[in-house]
């Protein structure tokens, strides 16, 4: 049996969001530009909108999902909760659970882009933006779940 444990995002993978996002910001205002060159009055209302929909998204959007993103797992269920525009929330028992794969970038450390994938028979919890220790070590929860839950079975044969 495990503790119920907690992990949350890394603060620190909110810069890498920003910096996709000016990347994002540049490249839709190149191509707006261009558009500018065929229709002019229309392409100034489109590139205020795209600066209005990405600032309200950067300012209100991102710092909701930090801080209402966590994951629990207990030997009895996992539950993610995340809400970037609405509360979601999702739980899988873990006795349904099949198998768990973590994803560690390069340089996690510095940007905090680590995934962890919780798979059972037809659903799937994807667990973006974890701390390198946190990824790890859920991993490793839920792996002795697993492993406990098959030590536990009885034998066939």
């Amino acid at each position: 049996m495990i503790p119920i444990k907690t992990y949350t995002p890394a603060k620190r993978s909110i810069t890498a969001i920003f910096l996709v996002a000016l990347l994002i910001l540049i490249i839709g205002t190149g191509m707006l530009m261009a558009l500018a060159l065929l229709v002019k009055k229309t392409s100034i209302v489109l590139l205020l909108l795209f600066y209005a929909a990405a600032a309200l998204t950067l300012i209100f959007g991102v710092p909701r999902y930090f801080k209402f993103t966590k994951l629990t797992i207990s030997s009895e269920e996992i539950c993610y909760r995340s809400g970037f525009l609405s509360d979601n929330r999702e739980y899988m028992p873990t006795d349904s659970v099949k198998s768990v794969t973590s994803i560690v970038t390069p340089l996690s450390s510095l940007t905090g882009l680590n995934f962890l994938m919780i798979n059972a028979l037809g659903a799937k919890i994807i667990v973006p933006f974890m701390r390198r220790s946190d990824c790890l070590d859920a991993v490793n929860s839920i792996n002795e779940l697993i492993k406990s839950r098959n030590q536990n079975a009885p034998q066939q044969g």
